[in-house]
C-alpha cells in the first residue's frame, strides 16, 4: 500500500487505484467533521490499509483515507473530536456522547453555542462556523445545513443523508 498521508484526496485516490484498489472512501480525520461529496483538495491524515502494508487481492479490498480541509491541521491521532475553540483545555470540554440539557433533538453536544471558529483548526465541516446542536442551528436560522456548507458536521446529521438538522 502506498503512503498517501500528506497528499490531497485526489492524489491519494489515484495512488491507491494504481495498485488495484478501486473502492477509496474519504472520512473526516476529526470525528465530527464530514468531508464534502468530492473532497479532492482535502489533505490525507490517516489511511487504511496502512502505508507499506501488503495488500492481497486489491480488487476486493477497500481503502479509507481520513482527511481534513485544505489548510487545516491533521489531528495528532485517529478518533480525535474537533473542538470549536482550540484554546479550551480538554478537561473543560464536556463528553460528546452526553446530550445537551433541553435539546429536543438529542443531538450530541460539546457544550458550545454557535461561534466563529478557524477553518484551519479543523473544527468545522466548512466555513469556520460551529453549532453545538440543531437547536442552535435553528436559533441562528441556518437550518437545514447541507454537507459542505458552513457549520455542517456529522454530529448534526443524524440519518447520515448529508443534510443536517433537516426535520
Amino acid at each position: 500500500m502506498p503512503d498517501v498521508v500528506g497528499q490531497t484526496f485526489a492524489e491519494a485516490s489515484a495512488s491507491v487505484v494504481k495498485i488495484g484498489i478501486t473502492d477509496v472512501t474519504a472520512e473526516g480525520a476529526y470525528t465530527d467533521v464530514t468531508p464534502p461529496a468530492e473532497p479532492d483538495d482535502w489533505t490525507a491524515c490517516f489511511q487504511e490499509p496502512e502505508a507499506r502494508a501488503e495488500v492481497r487481492e486489491p480488487g476486493s479490498r477497500a481503502a479509507v483515507v481520513k482527511v481534513v480541509e485544505r489548510g487545516a491541521s491533521c489531528p495528532e491521532s485517529e478518533g480525535t473530536r474537533s473542538r470549536p475553540d482550540p484554546d479550551v483545555p480538554d478537561s473543560d470540554v464536556p463528553d460528546p456522547d452526553v446530550s445537551s440539557p433541553g435539546d429536543d433533538d438529542a443531538d450530541r453536544s460539546d457544550g458550545s453555542a454557535a461561534s466563529g471558529g478557524s477553518a484551519s483548526s479543523g473544527s468545522t465541516g466548512g466555513g469556520g462556523v460551529y453549532y453545538a446542536n440543531c437547536a442552535a442551528v435553528r436559533a441562528a436560522g441556518a437550518d437545514p445545513i447541507r454537507q459542505g456548507q458552513p457549520g455542517c458536521r456529522r454530529g448534526l446529521d443524524r440519518d447520515g443523508d448529508g443534510i443536517a438538522c433537516d426535520r
